[in-house]
């Protein structure tokens, strides 16, 4: 097969999964992938695609077709322009949490800091923490011991001194350890989808991603959040459930001094920073 032809072929092959316009960018990212060549190169490549190499990409658009997420079909995926190892035990990080990553490096300096983040999954928030403040004590917690041993790869492979713990965030023991520690920030993106919201969930999240990850009971859908508020005075910066704001507001009000709201790139509001104390 030759080089153009390739893009034509993936769309076709994965029409009923992905749109015409992100079958192609999934196409360009396989080429990339197995070929070695660079997207902005690839139309000016007058070639076959080599048996082996084909053989690859076939066995990648089969995976895709089960509806396995392109990130866990290569293995990997970027965020804050570092590659984080994932896979179906972690949840694939997403281009807004790099904005709650951002907002905090933009309100903290090289001021030496002692950080947790709540449900660390792959360990993307905190690796890119500990990456751009090199000056940093940056840990993270899970519940889950296979999402932390993704974690502890990522930490290793982006040359990093994040350390991590396996922690229930309801266990007496975790809260009472959080304390004790006394850190300067936390941040999380906990799990914060009411379990109601399956039904509007792609595929793809649902039969993939890890549910501990992403769901939350629908009788206390902020629990992480009120919980968090509970066990700590620091500054806080977490991901919500857009749809959740008003709950969320009533919330804050009710427990801190001072917070703030922001959107997301889509336009939602996604993300706070609170105080608790003047």
């Amino acid at each position: 097969m030759q080089i153009q032809a390739f893009i034509p072929f993936i769309q076709n092959q994965l029409a009923n999964h992905y749109d015409t316009e992100e079958a192609k960018h999934i196409g360009y990212i396989l080429l990339e992938e197995i070929l070695l060549i660079k997207r902005s190169h690839l139309p000016l490549i007058k070639k076959e695609i080599a048996a082996d190499e084909e053989e690859k990409l076939t066995q990648l658009i089969l995976e895709l077709k089960k509806g396995i997420p392109l990130q866990y079909v290569l293995g990997y995926t970027w965020f804050k322009d570092l590659v984080f190892k994932v896979s179906p035990a972690v949840l694939i990080p997403r281009p807004e949490t790099e904005e709650l990553v951002d907002w905090i490096l933009a309100d903290y300096s090289n001021t030496p800091l002692k950080v947790l983040d709540i449900g660390t999954g792959s360990g993307c928030i905190a690796i890119a923490l500990s990456a751009n403040r090199s000056n940093w004590e940056v840990w993270g917690i899970d519940l889950s011991s296979e999402a932390l041993a993704i974690a502890k790869q990522n930490a290793q492979a982006i040359q990093t001194t994040t350390q991590f713990k396996v922690a229930d965030l309801f266990a007496p023991a975790t809260q009472e350890w959080i304390q004790q520690q006394q850190f300067d920030l936390i941040v999380s993106n906990p799990p914060y989808i009411p379990e109601s919201d399956k039904i509007h969930m792609h595929e793809n999240v649902l039969k993939h991603e890890p549910h501990l990850a992403l769901f939350v009971g629908d009788e206390r859908p902020l629990v992480y959040y009120e919980t968090i508020l509970l066990v700590s005075n620091q500054p806080c910066y977490v991901e919500f459930a857009y749809n959740l704001e008003p709950q969320m507001r009533d919330l804050l009000e009710n427990n801190v001094v001072n917070y703030e709201i922001r959107k997301d790139m889509s336009g939602h509001p996604r993300m706070c920073k609170w105080n608790k104390l003047k």
